[in-house]
């Protein structure tokens, strides 16, 4: 069955999802005193740039998750309705979310609906890839700022506005890059179904686009990242977004979808535990770690019950 019964969906679904990930970069950008329209640019070419240089390496990702090996359209169906609709709610609030843990929560439920078995082994290294990361992240963060203080310890505070203005805009370009690489990418491919090359074409092209759209419209999650979540220096930012630009780059290549603003998150309260004075919204924390356990199994649940009605 052809791909272009996806296409409409996906590409609602990447421009939602420009709409709710991008403030995980571009609110950085702004909490480092840079303005939005440059973390706009910053973030939509960023997408643009990683889907469509790096995102074909996801392929095969999403059929790892049945022990077939195949997938079935109305699995893909019922897995881009649900995360389009979970992700408009969420983008709505101004709260960012994984599309990840979305994406396959929705799936394994549509599959168990379908009667399509499911690749347990594949699945727990997810499981384990997802609690592990935000800790990795953390230690990795604080080594890397402990790193970077001790490099610009005798730097000027000329040269030390310098380094700021250089670098937090790369560091939110390739961090923006990597998350194309790996969400937009695991998104381009669980919308293939079917060999015509002109729909791949229109996929790969569309759906940058469209996260880049998205990118324009996300004052709210940009607004919550930048001021709601951790009390947080130009130095943390670079040092997190770094780590966590990394991560999210090195688990692309091995084809595993995982979500940056687990990754992010994680190493800024690492280096906040460790640097002074740790200062913490606490209500915005837990409405994050909420977030990351409740859309997964909102998505599971609301799959496995669209699966069964259809």
């Amino acid at each position: 069955m052809s791909s272009i019964l996806l296409l409409p969906i996906a590409i609602y679904t990447s421009f939602v999802f420009g709409i709710n990930n991008s403030g995980l970069s571009t609110g950085s950008l702004l909490a480092s005193g840079f303005s939005y329209k440059k973390g706009i640019a910053l973030t939509g070419i960023g997408f643009a740039a990683g889907a469509l240089l790096e995102g074909w390496k996801m392929g095969g990702t999403i059929e790892s998750l049945t022990g077939s090996g195949s997938t079935v359209m109305t699995a893909l169906v019922i897995t881009l309705i649900i995360t389009a609709i979970i992700f408009s709610i969420f983008s709505f609030l101004g709260l960012p979310i994984s599309l990840v843990n979305v994406l396959v929560g929705s799936y394994v439920g549509a599959s168990l609906a379908i009667g399509l078995s499911l690749n347990y082994t594949y699945m727990n290294m997810l499981l384990l890839s997802w609690v592990a990361l935000p800790f990795l992240a953390a230690i990795a963060t604080i080594g890397a700022y402990k790193l970077t203080v001790r490099l610009l310890s005798n730097v000027s505070p000329v040269g030390m506005g310098m380094f700021h203005l250089v670098s937090i805009p790369i560091i939110v370009f390739y961090t923006a890059y990597s998350l194309g690489a790996n969400n937009i990418g695991l998104l381009y491919h669980l919308s293939l179904q079917g060999e015509e090359q002109y729909i791949h074409l229109l996929l790969l092209t569309l759906l940058p686009v469209a996260s880049f759209f998205g990118v324009m419209k996300s004052g709210k999650t940009s607004a919550f990242v930048s001021e709601g979540v951790v009390g947080h220096s130009p130095l943390t930012i670079f040092s997190s977004l770094l780590v966590g630009a990394i991560l999210v780059w090195i688990f692309t290549q091995a084809a595993i979808p995982v979500a940056l603003s687990q990754v992010l998150i994680g190493g800024l309260i690492g280096v906040n535990l460790y640097r002074k004075p740790r200062t913490y919204n606490k209500n915005a924390l837990l409405k994050l770690i909420e977030s990351w356990v409740g859309v997964t199994i909102v998505s599971f649940i609301a799959a496995l019950g669209l699966g069964f009605l259809l």
